[in-house]
């Protein structure tokens, strides 16, 4: 009996140590359990997060299956090919948002590399819903089920404005290199005439002391040719007009004319700009001011000898004339025009230059005037900071300490606008005047010049060309960028009727301008409206009441 006790004993022990046991890997279990829940409800936050942060992502992102059907989406994405939701792309293949020609590009030269590589990178162009180009900038990623994710970007802004910042680097140097052979011819014809004029009166006392036929008549030869070279000369002579006023906003030339100039800079040199966030407007002749400041920020530059010099430029809005912060001690200065009493744009150029004495300085604003490579050049590039700052009521300050540097102020009064808006009734009808953008295409810049005053001042986004062809490529690049086309009819290479013509194959809803002395023949049908030369305001404004191209 004591035998089976103690037997039963033993088991009870056996079983309670048994059931601690368990309790302990069941309460161990548990622990785990419970840690592996906490670590996989933070996995699900942060991949929420992740998804929240792609869906509201700025950038395009989709990813498809292995054969190419999209599976995933954000808004982005779908918006950038003019879809409002994502959903009406899943199931769809990636193929539908691209052209024959986009397609052979992917076929031929994309999915080779994306297939070797397991990953692309690139320009390509898509359709919108509606047609209009898509210019992106595409990655390809393999995922490790065969699928593909996309990321993509919206480059079309990007391309317009790098058109813009080469179009205003080839106004600029056309522009100089006008001014300087303008400058030129005005000279030679100055001192031409003085030896002109030495000639004419050596020629004159002796045709009145020499009676014999025959050098009377060689007198008489030496007078006719005279007359010729005089007439000569007078066609020569440069026509100086007023430049046409636009209304620009130095926030944005001023960053763009830097750019132009950067390349100039020695590798180890750098340049900071800085702009308001707000745009700023002056009235001035928009290649003047670019001009002006071109050859501002080139001298600045060229006096910066030292490897690791820095140049900064700043723009800044002022209420009315305050004196500028210097960051030295000026030895020498030069003040040119008077102070603003009023809303004025300042822009302030810095270099850690050589810096200037005081009798160079003296003479820095006048034509032919130059202390560099040993008076070698022309001495004519400030000579445009002066006729810009007489022409808009500004100031110009230079300020300059040698071995310190030199600062460039100039003052210029602001366009009646502040924060991007015009004051009174000007804004209310630019608000309703304002209906999009206009492509302008004219050979004579004067003529396109007044066009863009005139559209410009109505609010009007304004895209100008002075060739037919370049017009029309940039319309077929982005054919619902703008909302009316005004065309000069008489072009060398491309009439105005012509250009309509090409232009109602891409936009047969573009309504058609055609500016022109030229309008005597017959109109073709592809125009919708003539405006003759010169235009002005009244006529425009019945051409757009009539094309309800107004608000």
């Amino acid at each position: 009996m004591s035998d089976s006790a103690d037997l039963l004993k033993l088991q009870l022990k056996r079983e309670i140590a048994a059931r601690k046991i368990a309790e302990h890997l069941l309460e161990q279990k548990s622990t785990e359990l419970e840690a592996s829940n906490h670590e996989l409800l933070a996995q699900i936050a942060q991949v929420s997060r992740l998804s929240v942060a792609i869906d509201t992502a700025g950038e395009g992102i989709a990813m498809t299956d292995r054969n190419g059907v999209y599976t995933y989406m954000n808004t982005a994405h779908a918006q950038m090919f003019g879809f409002d939701r994502p959903q009406d792309l899943i199931g769809q293949s990636w193929a539908c948002l691209y052209d024959n020609d986009a397609l052979a590009h992917f076929d031929q030269e994309v999915m080779p590399q994306f297939a070797r590589d397991g990953r692309w990178n690139g320009e390509v162009t898509g359709r919108s819903v509606d047609g209009t180009l898509v210019f992106q900038d595409l990655i390809l990623t393999q995922l490790e089920d065969g699928g593909i994710l996309c990321s993509t970007r919206d480059i079309g802004q990007r391309r317009i404005r790098e058109k813009e910042t080469a179009d205003l680097r080839r106004r600029v140097i056309e522009a100089d290199r006008a001014a300087a052979l303008d400058q030129l011819v005005e000279t030679v014809t100055h001192d031409f005439s003085n030896f002109l004029g030495a000639i004419d009166a050596a020629a004159t006392l002796l045709e009145k002391q020499c009676n014999q036929p025959e050098p009377h008549r060689l007198l008489m030869s030496v007078f006719d040719a005279l007359r010729q070279a005089r007439s000569v000369l007078n066609q020569l002579l440069p026509n100086y007009a007023a430049p046409a006023e636009k209304v620009c906003d130095v926030t944005d030339l001023v960053p763009r004319l830097c750019e132009v100039m950067t390349p100039l800079l020695d590798i180890a040199q750098t340049s900071y700009c800085k702009v308001p966030e707000a745009p700023l407007f002056i009235a001035a002749d928009p290649t003047l001011f670019a001009r002006s400041m071109t050859n501002i920020f080139k001298n600045a530059i060229e006096a910066m000898t030292v490897s690791g010099s820095v140049l900064r430029i700043e723009v800044q809005s002022l209420s009315g004339y305050v004196p500028p912060t210097l960051p030295f001690d000026p030895a020498a200065r030069l003040i040119y025009g008077s102070d603003i009493d009023e809303t004025m744009a300042r822009i302030i150029v810095h270099d850690e230059g050589e810096g200037m004495p005081q009798t160079v300085l003296d003479h820095a604003l006048e034509r032919f005037v130059s202390t560099k490579c040993g008076g070698r050049r022309r001495g004519i590039g400030l000579t445009s900071v002066k006729d810009l700052v007489e022409t808009t009521g500004g100031r110009v300050a230079i300020f300059s300490a040698a071995g310190v540097g030199s600062v460039f102020v100039l003052d210029l009064p602001a366009h009646g606008v502040e924060n991007g808006r015009a004051d009174g009734d000007e804004a209310t009808r630019l608000a309703e005047d304002t209906v999009g953008n206009v492509l302008l295409v004219d050979d004579d810049p004067i003529a396109l010049g007044r066009l863009e005053v005139l559209f410009q001042a109505r609010g009007w986004g304004v895209v100008s060309f002075s060739s037919p062809g370049e017009a029309l490529d940039f319309l077929v690049r982005v054919p619902n960028f703008v909302q009316l086309l005004v065309t000069d009819r008489s072009m060398p290479t491309m009439s105005g009727d012509q250009l309509a013509q090409r232009v109602k194959a891409v936009r047969p809803d573009l309504p058609i301008v055609l500016c022109s002395n030229a309008l005597g023949s017959a109109i073709s049908a592809d125009i919708d409206a003539t405006l003759a030369k010169p235009p002005s305001d009244g006529r425009l404004q019945a051409i757009l009441v009539r094309l309800n191209l107004t608000r």
